[in-house]
């Protein structure tokens, strides 16, 4: 259950490791057998021959382990549940974490020189984020019938897509954060060619932003150890406090979103929490924070839209629209965004 969201975030981590030269041959070792648990092209060993330009090589792959474990072909997303029960069919929660595994698996095929490996891992990104932009998207075409309009109208992402049902809240909580963010997260070099991508990006985007910063959990009234002395926690500040242990972590994705409409603010809410103790979501860091907001494309100009950022009490404008961003960060030279992968499946 879960492998791809769970190893996704380790090979991404080895591949960047590999690239700049800190993976030793143990640790390659370990991050291959993950790869092929999820990401695996062919359930048995091949011996190709090599494109030009590279050297010859074997492809290692098991026949112990299922060829690409999570992905539907039929429906192009993965689902996440495992070999147990569900009323209505397997489900998938986070889209972008299963994008993400194949953005890690083709950066890994990328670095060791296994083209097969990369491109059909590119194949599965391809897959993952049309997908997402049908299924996860309440403004893609899937939710045009009659009969899902009400949800439409409710909801900005879908939190669960299930077999036979969907659902507006995700295993661990109701609030309108939870569905939106874990669907996002970890804003890697994967996500402008994923759901963020496709048509009406910046609208969509803007709409998110806005449902994620109504919708945060309630906070704890718990500060992260360390945390700036210079601000009191008060339950009566909207939408709360950035060094709060229970909402902290999610505004601090908040404010990744926040940077595909509204880069500068964004930047300035990052800027704010240098010296200080953010509690920051286990997938980010205020250097990677502030690598994304600043490698964020400029949106057009707009009317603003209220909301939330990382200082407690302060406003966000967003512009109404701008060009969806569709390039991926340079983690490496060689990394496949997932906009590539996507013309490359068709």
């Amino acid at each position: 259950n879960d492998h791809h969201f769970h190893y996704g975030y380790l090979v991404h981590a080895a591949a960047v490791a590999r690239r700049y030269g800190s993976l030793d041959d143990a640790a390659a070792a370990r991050t291959a057998a993950l790869v092929l648990d999820y990401a695996n092209p062919t359930g048995r060993e091949r011996n190709l021959p090599a494109p030009r330009g590279y050297e010859p090589y074997v492809a290692p792959r098991s026949s112990y382990l299922p060829v690409a474990r999570h992905k539907d072909w039929y429906d192009g997303h993965s689902w996440a549940s495992g070999l147990f029960e569900l009323a209505d069919g397997k489900a998938q929660e986070s889209i972008s974490e299963a994008a993400h595994a194949y953005y890690g698996a083709a950066l890994w095929g990328a670095e060791t020189n296994d083209p097969e490996l990369r491109d059909f891992s590119r194949l599965l990104l391809a897959l993952e984020a049309r997908a997402g932009r049908t299924y996860w998207r309440v403004d893609g075409g899937a939710y045009a019938e009659k009969s899902f309009k009400p949800f439409a109208a409710a909801n900005v992402v879908v939190a669960v897509v299930g077999a036979l049902d969907l659902s507006a809240t995700t295993w661990f909580g109701a609030a309108a954060a939870y569905s939106v963010l874990v669907n996002f997260l970890p804003f890697s070099a994967a996500a402008p060619g994923g759901v963020l991508g496709g048509e009406e990006t910046f609208a969509f985007a803007r709409k998110a932003y806005a449902a994620a910063a109504a919708g945060l959990p309630p906070a704890a009234g718990v500060r992260v150890e360390g945390a700036s002395t210079s601000e009191v926690f008060d339950p009566a500040l909207a939408p709360g406090d950035a060094y709060d242990l229970a909402q902290g972590p999610w505004r601090s994705l908040l404010v990744m979103l926040r940077a595909v409409v509204d880069p500068d603010s964004a930047a300035r809410d990052v800027l704010a929490l240098r010296g200080t103790a953010p509690a920051l979501d286990a997938t980010l860091s205020l250097a990677a924070m502030y690598y994304w907001v600043v490698t964020r494309p400029p949106p057009a100009s707009g009317a603003p839209v209220r909301g939330s950022d990382a200082t407690p009490g302060a406003d966000a404008a967003a512009p109404a629209d701008a060009v969806a961003p569709e390039t991926a960060s340079p983690e490496t030279e060689t990394a496949p965004a997932a906009d590539a992968a996507d013309a490359t499946a068709s």
